[in-house]
């Protein structure tokens, strides 16, 4: 099974026809935004869930919201706003479930294959699958909060707005994406 990278087309039709019903500014705004902002959303709440579904629906759920809230006339700095929702919801999600998973077996062998190539070399195939064992360990290491950080930092996003998307200040997202650097990096330095 591979990781989508992105939620399927179909989301934006729900989210446009009920614009489309309102202003044309309104329309266009809110499809720049799902443009811009949907994939790296999908992927923060796919990181969290691990279920495309569910990262699909949250994703949804969210720029839903963000639609409410622009069409109420309020002004959202929409970046932040919707990975703050879209972790909300997600944390939520998994507070549903009887209890947290994790990345199945299966889902981590998806990742380790490689695409085979007759050009490559069979030391360095070795040698990447290594690499992704020691990170799958090390991230599982990761306390939560050093996960979110870790990945909300990998979709481009500042420490102030990490710290307003987690509801931590900037300090503790500072401590908590350089502790989580060092044990990547210790784990990859042995």
């Amino acid at each position: 099974m591979s990781v989508p990278l992105t939620p399927s087309p179909g989301l934006l039709h729900g989210l446009v026809g009920q614009a489309s019903r309102d202003e044309p500014a309104l329309r266009r705004e809110v499809t720049r935004v799902f443009e811009r902002y949907r994939g790296p959303v999908f992927r923060y709440a796919y990181g969290v869930l691990q279920d495309a579904a569910e990262a699909e629906d949250t994703t949804q759920e969210a720029f839903l919201r963000y639609y409410r809230e622009v069409k109420e006339g309020r002004e959202i700095a929409p970046r932040a706003w919707l990975f703050r929702v879209a972790h909300n919801l997600a944390i939520d999600r998994l507070r549903g479930r009887s209890q947290c998973t994790t990345l199945a077996g299966e889902r981590w062998s998806d990742l380790g294959q490689t695409r085979r190539d007759e050009r490559l070399d069979v030391h360095a195939d070795v040698l990447r699958r290594e690499q992704r064992r020691k990170l799958r360990a090390v991230t599982e290491g990761l306390s939560d909060r050093e996960r979110h950080c870790i990945a909300l930092r990998l979709e481009g996003l500042r420490y102030r707005e990490i710290a307003g998307v987690l509801g931590v200040g900037i300090s503790s997202v500072e401590n908590y994406v350089s502790r989580a650097v060092r044990k990547i990096m210790k784990e990859f330095d042995a």
